[in-house]
């Protein structure tokens, strides 16, 4: 039997290699397996690394002969492209050492050669069109010490591209590609095929008819025919195909027109195998490589031809399974020890100081008692790495399964997966809460687990202070943090609300007395707040601001007069020692709150410790065993993320600080804290500091250090098994869909779970994890993180390695000897910093003018670099290695007067100079959207902002930087295009939807020439246009729908990304990296339901526009363009922003007596309510007779009409119409006299405006006749000057001056 060091079936078993990235030419093939490239020659039975180093290889690309191996790689920290000459022996070799081409240029990956001294790669885009992406031609030097010419494909976004076909003269490329792992994507970043042709201006798609996904162009040499052939791939369905999503070769051919004859699947992968991730052709043979999963596959030239030629065939192709034997010394599956430090540890326990054991656990554990330990990890018989909670003894290390009898998801019985450091112990229970919203209490002497009846949302931090189990949840009324208490020796444990959801209150400590029985509960509130803006009258609106500061509170548990109570201020006598601790009286929480009150007597009882003031607290830790003092921490803003740990005496409220740390906690059985030390702080980073928890053993003297001097063993090969378990657990638990989506997930696990055996690096577990996520069709889903080979593990050696830059657009001038400045991508000039941060070019004038020096302009050329000759360099970043932040001497050799000149300047990152280009793109958008309004006929400009991302202090920075310069136009145009997302749409819709109701004015100030205006400060009343495209993602998606939902803008662009369900990435594996992060929130509504319309589609536009890829590089902006368009047609359908004034200024005073008039016309003066009285008249009244017989009085009710001349009384109901008649006369006349009035005005107007004009030009005629007499009177004293000197005076007949007249006059005199 022949000897073997590892048993059959065992985790070390190899079953081969696990390929990828294929590269197939003249019958040689290379792949990248266990992190090296290998080549394998026809018949391809075995394959040999030729690339060995350190660095991350990917990308590999044979030329055309197979002489020539490019590929890319990490060697020097950054990734950027290399080439290998090949040798033509068996097996191959490397001839020469690699070869650098590119120095900083960011390479993303090599596509093709374009011919055999040339090749196609993408790498980082320095086009005027948006940053990103691009793909370049890159011609290799005809030495190694001559300079590379990289030119970039006149192609924006090009993403991956062919050769120009010589058939045709057109390349075929696509422009998309989008980083989540999902099948059946059919949203804005969807890849698709296009054509571009040197004749034609524009580059047509050819395949965006279908909404999925094609990409991969490959020209395939089809003999005798004219028009082209591209292979490609594509998970477009046939009539039949069970599921979407799954990936197949697929054929393009081609009219002579270059427009589509057909298309024809080459295979038929089905929904059970895998789908096919890489394409390559080889363009001698025809022969073609496909990958699935770690296997590659070989597709003869006849099988491609007999499917191309027989479309309706049913037969799929024959392909041959290549297993190239692939020798190797698997170095990187060897054990390794991994130096601990403090990056690894997750969580903190300590025992007390008389344990003779270590005073740190090195595993994620917590001790259950002075013997044992109690921790929550992996069971390592799980195949599924299910969750498991043991229980481990100190000294012997044997340790047994405590719960569950049967691992697995929490609906079969299992503990799902707990909240990473939830789990806390008493050392009698065990207490945890899991993604699935439950808190759990386990009895470890019982075995039996309960659930903790709660109705919280959200659970924070977990505690356990003796029998009482304390949490922090949010509430379901207003998401404010509140505490709950539960007794955990109850049956059933619930949680008791011990807080009022008046603001945040967490951090809860309860305070003992002397018999051990809780007295007061204290905790943190900020729940009186203090805003830092006191009106939102000022610039840029600003909004209350509360800044963090919580004060200490208190409960009160026990009466005051209790001996449990803590001692209060002035008690000077300590509690006796030898007084025995009585029977612990449990806390009574009264009753529950009724409505329609929500706060419960307990909660409502609580107050501010007014000693202690209001800090910017970061959590209590706890009383101290001598329950003297109380532990906390506080928040410093230097050196930021820092807290100071300091203890308060419970009975002067003295606050005494103790040391600077990074965090602190406290050991399970309250005895001890442990403290982890600032990077900064003695005696070293790596260890952790220990304190007796008392308030003498609270110092540094009496500090115990637990030093971190261990390494962690590490077998490769079981930590990918335990990782892929684990990556594929939490996708269970943490999808926000128990579903998941309808996929059977189980059946996912052991469909992949058979190819974990030939995976060697992290980066084939990352693949595999990329296949096995995509099945559930949700994006958010991203594989990234982790460990991987590095060169380097010292930073100081990487930052020697990595590459500065001076952020120029350069090329080789070899003329001129040096690197010509093509571009200086200048930004706005008003923002030289962007959050304390300069963002300008170390070149441009702006920058060097503060130090009196002459900035570069385009058209200089950059000829040394501290006095190193730009010939010497292959590149220009090979000039600025390790010199990144360092001040360089620039020599200059000036275009405009082709002097030399040098400048002194800093270099700075390439991630900064990104930024520049970034910025530079914003500016020149910008004004371009200013220049384009006002064509349009919008006077006045519009507002223009974009928008990076949502995420955090720098998104809302550059909202404001932009949206309050322009609040005031009547247009504005919103970019999210490139949006990578974030968490404040709902504040720039609360912006967008405010609402001017009521304006001002004064004496000297109103709407029209800048006064104070409307009273809703920095809202926005004219049009908006919200400009998206195919990467407007995540928060992007939210904002943009939300303002087409709600009314407030129009969407003009194209299909946004897609990404309805939101993520937080805290599924973290064991080295630190996402098996794939998992979308943990969906979003809904009524009009659209799950996934908002966004999720796997994107939000689709009112107008769509797309840009065409060669007028985007060269430039133009056809969405800015329709947007400015759009944007006129809405102003212009609303018409005036600002609302009518009224004709003149209504007096204040005059509406206080109308108001009055108004009250006295309806005034009653009847007694009682509802009373009628009998209508009087005092005229028919015979008890008035004696009045009325006054002549006085008779004369004026006849000249009032009430009676006539004999005396009677006039009836004026029945003479109502006669009045009526005398009245309209009165009317009538009083109209005419005012017409009267108004033509005699007239008429006086008109005869004094002709009099006016008369007399206007009587003046002008006297005023034109002086002017005629003092003109001929200066003429007359010209000539009799002239004629007194001799000059000749011409005639009159000469008609004016002829040349020559001067000078003969002059000769004569």
């Amino acid at each position: 039997m022949p000897f073997s060091l590892q048993p059959a079936g065992s985790p070390w078993a190899w079953a081969g290699a696990y390929a990828q990235q294929p590269s197939l030419a003249n019958g040689t093939l290379a792949f990248v397996s266990g992190g090296d490239v290998r080549l394998a020659r026809s018949p391809y039975s075995s394959s040999f690394p030729v690339t060995s180093g350190l660095g991350n290889e990917l990308h590999p690309s044979l030329s055309p002969s197979a002489s020539l191996l490019a590929y890319s790689a990490t060697y020097s920290g950054e990734r950027d492209l290399y080439l290998l000459p090949l040798s033509a022996t068996s097996p191959p070799a490397g001839a020469a050492p690699p070869l650098r081409l590119t120095y900083g240029l960011h390479v993303s990956a090599v596509l093709s050669w374009s011919s055999p001294t040339s090749l196609l790669l993408t790498a980082r885009s320095s086009s005027p069109a948006r940053p990103g992406t691009t793909c370049y031609e890159l011609s290799l030097p005809a030495a190694p010490e001559a300079h590379a010419e990289v030119e970039p494909l006149p192609l924006a976004r090009c993403v991956e591209a062919t050769p120009e076909s010589p058939a045709s003269g057109c390349r075929y490329f696509v422009r998309h590609t989008q980083g989540s792992q999902t099948y059946g994507y059919v949203g804005g970043t969807a890849p698709f095929l296009s054509l571009s042709c040197a004749a034609s201006p524009l580059a047509p798609s050819l395949t965006r008819d279908y909404p999925g996904t094609s990409r991969s162009p490959h020209l395939y040499p089809f003999a005798g025919r004219a028009a082209d052939v591209v292979l490609y791939l594509s998970d477009q369905r046939e009539p039949g195909d069970p599921k979407p999503g799954y990936t197949n070769v697929w054929a393009l051919l081609l009219s002579a027109d270059n427009t589509e004859d057909s298309r024809v699947r080459i295979t038929s992968t089905l929904c059970n195998e895998l789908s096919i991730s890489d394409l390559s052709v080889d363009q001698t043979s025809g022969d073609i490589v496909v990958r699935r999963g770690p296997d590659l596959h070989l597709i003869s030239r006849e099988e491609v031809l007999r499917v191309i030629g027989d479309p309706s065939t049913s037969d799929p192709p024959v392909s041959l399974l290549l297993r190239p034997s692939s020798p190797s010394d698997f170095s990187q599956l060897l054990p390794r020890e991994i130096p601990a430090a403090l990056s690894h540890v997750t969580s903190l326990d300590a025992l007390s100081s008389s344990s003779p054991s270590s005073p740190l656990t090195s595993v994620l554990s917590l001790f259950f008692n002075a013997t044992h330990a109690v921790s929550v990890k992996t069971d390592p018989s799980s195949p599924t790495a299910e969750v498991v909670l043991t229980l481990s003894h100190l000294r012997s290390g044997a340790e047994s399964v405590l719960y569950p009898p049967s691992p697995g998801s929490t609906a079969s019985g299992g503990l799902g997966s707990p909240v990473p450091g939830g789990a806390v112990t008493n050392g009698l229970q065990v207490a945890w809460s899991d993604t699935d919203g439950r808190v759990v209490v386990l009895d470890v002497a019982a075995g039996t687990l309960r659930r903790v009846e709660t109705w919280a949302r959200e659970f924070g931090e977990l505690r356990f202070d003796g029998r009482y189990l304390l949490a922090t949840f949010e509430s379901r009324a207003n998401g404010f943090s509140q505490i709950g208490i539960a007794d955990a020796t109850a049956d059933p444990i619930a949680f008791n609300v011990a807080t009022s959801p008046v603001g945040n209150s967490e951090a809860p400590v309860l305070l003992r007395g002397p018999s051990s029985s809780v007295s007061t509960v204290a905790f943190l509130s900020d729940r009186d707040v203090v805003s830092e803006v006191s009106s939102p009258w000022g610039s840029r609106a600003p909004n209350p601001h509360f800044k963090r500061r919580s004060r200490l509170f208190f409960i009160d548990v026990q009466p005051r007069d209790s001996k449990d109570y803590v001692r209060e201020l002035g008690d000077e006598e300590p509690p006796p020692e030898d007084e025995e601790p009585g029977e612990e009286v449990p806390i009574d929480f009264g009753p529950p709150p009724t409505p329609p009150s929500s706060y419960s007597a307990f909660a409502a009882s609580a107050y501010a410790a007014e000693q202690v003031p209001a800090l910017d607290f970061s959590s209590l830790l706890s009383q101290t065993t001598d329950l003297t003092h109380l532990s906390f921490l506080t928040s410093n803003e230097s050196p930021p993320g820092t807290s100071t740990l300091s203890l308060l005496d419970l009975s002067s409220y003295e606050i005494t600080p103790v040391v600077e740390v990074l965090t602190c906690d406290v050991s399970s059985d309250r005895s001890q804290l442990i403290c982890l030390l600032p990077p900064a702080a003695p005696p070293a980073a790596d260890e952790i500091l220990v304190l007796e928890n008392t308030a003498a053993g609270m110092s540094l003297a009496g500090a115990k250090l637990a030093s971190l001097d261990f390494t962690l063993p590490v077998n490769p090969k079981l930590e990918f098994m335990q990782m892929f378990g684990d990556g594929w657990r939490m996708l269970r638990d943490y999808f926000y869909d128990p579903e998941m989506h309808g996929v059977d997930w189980p059946a996912m696990f052991e469909k992949y779970l058979p190819y974990l055996s030939r995976v060697s690096v992290r980066e084939e577990l990352d693949d595999l994890f990329e296949h096995m996520s995509a099945e559930l069709s949700a994006l958010h889903v991203f594989v990234y993180g982790g460990e991987y080979r590095s060169p380097f593990t010292d930073a100081r050696e990487l930052r020697g390695h990595s590459i500065g830059s001076l952020c120029v657009d350069s090329s080789w001038n070899e003329e001129a000897g040096g690197y010509e400045i093509n571009n200086m991508f200048e930004t706005n000039p008003h923002f030289p910093t962007v959050d304390d941060q300069f963002r300008t070019n170390p070149l441009s004038p702006s920058f060097l003018k503060r130090s009196g020096q002459v900035g570069a302009e385009a058209g200089d050329v950059i000829v040394a670099i501290d006095n190193v000759d730009a010939r010497s360099m292959p590149d220009l970043g090979f000039g600025l290695k390790g010199k990144t932040g360092s001040s360089v001497k620039v020599e200059l050799l000036r275009g405009s007067s082709g002097e030399r000149d040098s400048v002194v300047t800093k270099v700075i990152s390439f991630a900064a100079c990104d930024d520049i280009k970034y910025a530079a793109w914003e500016w020149r958008t910008r004004q371009q959207a200013q220049v384009l309004a006002a064509e349009a006929g919008l006077e006045g400009g519009i507002g223009y902002v974009h928008m990076r991302s949502m995420s955090g202090a720098s998104a809302e920075d550059q909202f404001v930087r932009g949206y309050f310069e322009d609040v005031d136009k009547i247009g504005f145009v919103v970019d999210v295009r490139d949006n990578r997302g974030g968490s404040i749409d709902s504040w720039l819709l609360d912006v967008f939807s405010k609402k001017a109701w009521m304006w001002w004015q004064s004496r000297n100030a109103n709407i029209t020439n800048g006064g104070l205006g409307h009273d809703q400060r920095g809202a926005f009343m004219g049009s908006v246009v919200v400009l998206t495209n195919e990467h407007t993602a995540s928060d992007g998606e939210g904002f943009s729908r939300g303002m087409k939902t709600l009314g407030l803008a129009k969407l003009v662009g194209t299909r946004t990304w897609g990404g309805g369900i939101w993520l937080s990435s805290d599924n973290r594996l064991v080295d630190g990296g996402l098996g794939a992060s998992a979308p943990e929130v969906g979003t809904y509504n009524d009009e659209w339901g799950w996934g908002l319309g966004i999720e796997n589609m994107g939000v689709e536009p009112d107008v769509v526009v797309d840009n065409d890829v060669k007028e985007e590089f060269g430039g133009r902006d056809r969405q800015l363009e329709k947007a400015i368009e759009v944007l006129r047609d809405m102003v212009l359908e609303k018409g005036e922003i600002q609302p009518n004034r009224p004709p003149g200024v209504k007096k204040v005073v005059d509406n206080i007596q109308q108001y009055h008039a108004q009250r006295e016309a309806g005034f009653d003066s009847r007694f009682g309510v509802g009373t009628h009285l009998s209508s009087y008249n005092a005229l028919h009244d015979s008890n008035m007779r004696h009045f009325f017989e006054n002549s006085t009085v008779q004369a004026h009710l006849y000249r009032s009409g009430q009676i006539d001349k004999a005396g009677r009384v006039i009836d004026l109901d029945r003479n109502a119409s006669k009045l009526h008649i005398i009245e309209k006369e009165f009317q009538n006349a009083e109209r005419a006299e005012e017409s009267r009035q108004k033509e005699e005005g007239e008429m006086r107007r008109r005869v004094q405006l002709k009099r006016n004009q008369a007399l206007q030009k009587a003046r002008r005629e006297e005023k034109l006749i002086r002017m005629k007499e003092d003109r001929k009177i200066r003429q007359e004293i010209v000539l009799a000057t002239r004629e007194a000197q001799g000059l000749l005076v011409p005639s009159p007949s000469m008609g004016g001056k002829k040349k020559g007249t001067k000078k003969k006059a002059i000769a004569a005199a």
